[in-house]
């Protein structure tokens, strides 16, 4: 788990993306999520518009002047964006939205060419970055088996939070709880989704919820308020017969849990 002090000392980590926090992707094997999890809320409304899936010709990730530990795993996950596999990016890259997904992933081509840049060591992760746009792995992540950047394409996709991440990241929640994540690896201990710092915190997400048997994943409605990096949401679900709301926002760019009532 990521403690308040690694947060806070990730902050010199350089551009949009190159912070680790909780949620954040990292560490165990990425297993195919389950289908029932889902909800089928995956094609809702407000999503970013991303461009159509298309191929384009294997290309290679630059690690930079130094051998990249890592870096052969997250080749798999540029082969497949050279290939246009989306839908095996969105089962692979399951702790973010589907949405965020696709547009974070759907360009090729201006992938290719910012990764063909030699990529940069930052205090927790690796940074190709030609401003605005920016992609980013953190060293957790180059450690699993399939690394999945978090990517910010100017008109496109920012780190900000958007409905679709308050969404996801509460489906998460109520999927562990109730006995179903949406991934088998989708656990507390692997991925912390409460807030660790900041005015409200949920150290322990478990804990906090209790036991829950049941919940309805087309009941959740998201209620956004704020712009840019102050945006926060309200994040309402009908659990067991009755309404829980939880408040997100965004740790050093990555979504988490705030307040549960």
């Amino acid at each position: 788990m990521v403690t308040a002090a690694a947060l806070f000392a990730a902050i010199c980590a350089g551009p949009v993306g190159g912070c680790s926090s909780p949620g954040h992707p990292s560490g165990p094997a990425r297993a195919t999520p389950s289908a029932a999890a889902d909800g089928g809320y995956n094609t809702a409304a407000g999503g970013p518009t991303a461009t159509p899936p298309t191929s384009i010709a294997p290309f290679r990730i630059n690690g930079g002047i130094e051998p990249l530990d890592g870096l052969a795993t997250a080749q798999k996950w540029a082969n497949d964006v050279a290939a246009g596999r989306m839908d095996t990016l969105v089962a692979k890259c399951w702790t973010f939205a589907p949405e965020r997904v696709r547009a974070m992933y759907g360009d090729p081509g201006w992938l290719a060419n910012i990764l063909a840049t030699p990529g940069e060591p930052a205090q927790i992760g690796m940074v190709w970055s030609v401003p605005p746009g920016s992609v980013s792995i953190t060293w957790e992540e180059l450690r699993s088996d399939y690394p999945c950047p978090v990517v910010a394409i100017p008109g496109v996709i920012d780190n900000t939070l958007h409905d679709f991440d308050a969404r996801h990241l509460v489906l998460r929640a109520l999927s562990r709880q109730t006995g179903h994540p949406i991934a088998p690896s989708d656990t507390q201990a692997n991925y912390p989704l409460g807030c660790e710092v900041g005015l409200s915190t949920v150290p322990d997400l478990t804990a906090e919820l209790g036991p829950m048997r049941s919940f309805d994943p087309t009941s959740i409605r998201v209620t956004m308020s704020g712009s840019g990096d102050d945006s926060v949401a309200r994040v309402t679900a009908t659990v067991d017969g009755r309404t829980v709301t939880f408040g997100a926002t965004t740790i050093l760019t990555h979504p988490c849990i705030s307040s549960i009532s």
